[in-house]
């Protein structure tokens, strides 16, 4: 009778153990892929405030010269890149003088919009519009 309770005790003490190193395994797999995916988005987001600022800094002298072969140009040269998912620009008035496929980013964690004014001599010349993706990051995480 002792060798079948001896058995027992070592059986449950050996699931028990394999079961306490899943949940904890679990536990750290799932912190860790938070944390990593937080520390991505907050990449995203600085990324996304950098190129907004660098597209609108471009955009000021061919917006205020009215340019529109140059604007053309330079929003075609940002929406290739691959982080930019889509750009949009639009006059004071709201009437859209570029966009591509533009794409608010519907709460998806991996796309990240950004909206600017472009403001030269005072004076503001058109609003910018973003949305980052980060296609590299997701398939990373």
């Amino acid at each position: 009778m002792s060798t079948i309770r001896t058995q027992s005790i070592s059986k449950s003490l050996t699931i028990s153990l394999v079961a306490a190193i899943v949940v904890i395994s679990l536990a750290f797999s799932t912190l860790n892929y938070y944390l990593i995916s937080e520390r991505e988005k907050a990449w995203l987001r600085g990324k996304a405030d950098e190129s907004i600022r660098s597209i609108a800094r471009t955009l000021e002298v061919p917006l205020w010269n009215i340019d529109r072969r140059s604007i053309h140009a330079i929003c075609t040269y940002y929406s290739q890149s691959e982080w930019i998912k889509a750009v949009k620009l639009s006059d004071p008035y709201g009437e859209i003088l570029y966009t591509s496929s533009y794409d608010t980013g519907g709460g998806n964690p991996y796309r990240i919009g950004r909206s600017r004014d472009i403001v030269y001599n005072g004076e503001v010349l058109g609003t910018i519009q973003i949305t980052m993706t980060a296609k590299r990051s997701r398939e990373f995480n």
